[in-house]
């Protein structure tokens, strides 16, 4: 449990001190799912 407390607060601290890195690859990584999406609904239309 401790771990994962100190997990979080080093991933929010992070955050918090380049807040434009983490939008840019949240930002990557929703991208790559609506192309998986949009190539899936194409191509595969089941």
């Amino acid at each position: 449990m401790r771990e994962w407390y100190e997990f979080n607060r080093d991933a929010v601290k992070e955050f918090l001190k380049r807040p434009v890195k983490g939008i840019v690859e949240f930002l990557f990584i929703a991208l790559v799912f609506y192309l998986l999406y949009i190539a899936l609904w194409a191509f595969c239309p089941c």
